[in-house]
C-alpha cells in the first residue's frame, strides 16, 4: 500500500505501537482504521446510512437487497458478452472500471497469495447518488491485506492465470478490448514506475528506520533471538 498512494484507492491508515502489560514489554502491534460505513462516510462525505460494504463475500453494511443487487451485478458481468458495447457500457455504469483495473493490476502484480475472487476482497458503493465522484453509486474495490505478496512467499506464483481461472467477472471483462488494453498498460506502468527496485528499496529503508529497533526487541522477547533489524541487509 505504501507504494500505491498515488492511486486513490480505499485503504486503511495505520500506526504501529508498543504494548506494555503491567510494565512488561509485550511486543509491537498495528492500530488501523476499520473499513466500515463510518470510514467511507467520513472519507468521501456521504451519509453513513447510504453506504454498502461487501467484504470477503459477506455483507458488512447495507441491506439484504443491497447484497442481492451486488450478486446480480457480478452475475450480469460474468455471464454476458463484454465484447458487446452495450453490455460493457452497462457494466461501466455498475462499477468504476478505472478503480477495478488498478485494483486488479496491483493484486496480480504483487502476486498476493492470500487473495481470490472472494478471499480478502472488499468493495463498497453509495446506494443512492449524492453527488459526482465517489458517491455516484458505482462499486469500487478496497485494497487491503497484501502481506502474502510475491517477495514474501512464492515469487513464481502465476497470479494472472490464477485470477483468470478463479474470477469469472475479471475473465469476462478481459475479453473486452478496451478493458484489456488499459489493464495491460496499467500493469506495465506499475512495473516501470511504481514497483521498481529503487522504489521498493526506499520504502523498505523507511520502514527499517521506523521499525527496526522495535522489531529487534520483539524478536528478543518472543523468539529469543538477537536480530538487529536496524542493520538488516536488503
Amino acid at each position: 500500500a505504501e507504494l500505491t498512494q498515488q492511486y486513490d484507492l480505499s485503504m486503511f491508515s495505520f500506526t504501529p505501537y508498543a504494548m506494555f502489560l503491567d510494565g512488561e514489554y509485550w511486543g509491537n502491534y498495528w492500530l488501523n482504521e476499520v473499513l466500515d460505513a463510518k470510514y467511507f462516510a467520513h472519507r468521501y462525505g456521504c451519509s453513513e446510512s447510504n453506504v454498502i460494504v461487501i467484504k470477503k463475500g459477506n455483507l458488512k453494511a447495507g441491506t439484504e437487497k443491497d447484497f442481492d443487487d451486488f450478486k446480480e451485478m457480478v452475475r450480469f458481468i460474468s455471464e454476458n458478452d463484454m465484447t458487446k458495447r452495450e453490455n460493457f457500457l452497462k457494466a461501466s455504469d455498475m462499477i468504476d472500471m478505472d478503480n477495478y483495473i488498478t485494483y486488479m493490476a496491483i493484486e496480480i502484480f504483487v502476486a498476493n497469495g492470500d487473495w481470490s475472487d472472494v478471499k480478502n476482497v472488499a468493495m463498497w458503493r453509495a446506494r443512492e447518488k449524492e453527488k459526482d465522484g465517489y458517491t455516484d453509486g458505482r462499486w469500487r474495490w478496497i485494497l487491503f491485506d497484501l502481506n502474502d505478496h510475491r517477495c514474501y512467499s512464492d515469487s513464481k506464483r502465476e497470479s494472472l492465470q490464477i485470477a483468470l481461472e478463479e474470477d469469472e467477472m475479471f475473465r469476462s471483462l478481459l475479453q473486452n478490448e478496451e478493458f484489456s488494453n488499459i489493464f495491460y498498460e496499467r500493469l506495465q506502468f506499475l512495473m516501470e514506475t511504481v514497483f521498481t527496485p529503487e522504489q521498493g528499496a526506499r520504502a523498505l529503508e523507511k520502514y527499517r528506520s521506523w521499525m527496526g529497533n522495535a522489531l529487534s526487541l520483539e524478536y528478543r522477547r518472543f523468539h529469543d533471538t538477537e536480530t538487529d533489524f536496524s542493520q538488516f541487509d536488503k
